[in-house]
């Protein structure tokens, strides 16, 4: 059975050298993407707001936005109020459409468990699609030892899923769609 700890987080700043240093000695959790329905800045704003709402202190974001290609990446730091630490690190690539890459550090395998399932289930709220909860399996890193541990795994973010059809038009529609967009049918 695996401990869920659920951090409380307070602010901490630090720069990043330091947050480089920081994250080389703690276990991480990495969630990788396809490409997401979701227009790519205001994917990297929710994902952004959502770490600095769970009282993450933001380092200074790169942002690179052209007519046809956006890139944002930002880190963050906190240390939980027991004086755990923990780091998180979000990169959104895309214009229309986005790829969305998560990480999550912390001191403790139950703290970055239940710290890495905050972090999804928020962006989860915010982007009102489901993303989340699947079993799978996720790779931590201690120093060079790798350890993969199939019960923090939720997410499903891009993962291949059966594709659903307007069966009045045969127009694809999305897993959580109630009308069809193209003829306005009602979808089961």
């Amino acid at each position: 059975m695996v401990s869920i700890v659920c951090p409380v987080l307070r602010v901490r700043q630090i720069d990043e050298p330091s947050w480089r240093s920081v994250v080389n000695t703690l276990i991480s959790a990495e969630e990788d993407s396809k490409d997401l329905e979701i227009p790519a800045e205001n994917l990297f704003d929710i994902a952004t707001r959502v770490l600095k709402d769970m009282n993450m202190y933001m380092i200074e974001p790169e942002i690179t936005s052209t007519p046809r290609l956006f890139t944002g990446v930002a880190r963050f730091y906190a240390e939980g109020v027991s004086g755990l630490k923990y780091a998180s690190y979000v990169e959104v690539v895309g214009k229309s459409r986005s790829r969305l890459i998560l990480r999550a550090w912390a001191e403790k395998e139950d703290a970055l468990t239940g710290f890495y399932h905050k972090m999804l289930e928020e962006i989860e709220k915010r982007t009102d699609i489901k993303l989340f909860v699947d079993e799978g399996s996720a790779q931590y890193n201690i120093s060079t030892t790798n350890i993969t541990d199939s019960l923090i795994q939720r997410s499903t973010i891009g993962s291949e899923s059966e594709v659903r059809k307007c069966p009045a038009c045969g127009k694809e529609v999305k897993d959580n769609a109630k009308f069809c967009e193209e003829c306005g049918e009602r979808l089961d």
